[in-house]
């Protein structure tokens, strides 16, 4: 009887770990796609400083949670991104409105792909 108690809270574990996980994978990617659309929307309407906030917030959101997500998900894909970020701050350091809107529509597609690639999904699964 005693195993069957051990292997349920060990499954109760489990699952908790499994739903928290994705619980901080959705907050920050909903986070870092948000913070895109509200910079992209502010370059739309000629108002870099606030894109570039918004481009600063997408950065600090990103380097407040990549340790735990270095925890969670493979690390090429979260490279990956990583320096896609940094080619966003570096579009925000020169100005350039034309490569901060690229960078931020590269960030927001490597996210979401991220994002859906983290998904239990029985596609994911198997």
């Amino acid at each position: 009887m005693k195993r069957i108690w051990i292997a349920a809270i060990f499954l109760i574990a489990v699952a908790a770990l499994c739903t928290y996980d994705q619980l901080v994978i959705k907050d920050t990617f909903e986070a870092i796609s948000f913070s895109a659309e509200q910079a992209q929307n502010a370059i739309d309407n000629n108002d870099l400083e606030s894109a570039a906030k918004h481009c600063v917030s997408i950065s600090n959101e990103w380097n407040k949670r990549y340790k735990m997500l270095a925890i969670i998900i493979e690390h090429g894909s979260l490279n990956d991104l990583s320096v896609c970020i940094s080619g966003l701050l570096h579009s925000v350091d020169e100005k350039d409105e034309e490569a901060m809107s690229e960078s931020l529509k590269e960030c927001k597609t490597m996210a979401q792909m991220i994002y859906e690639n983290q998904l239990p999904t029985l596609e994911n699964i198997f």
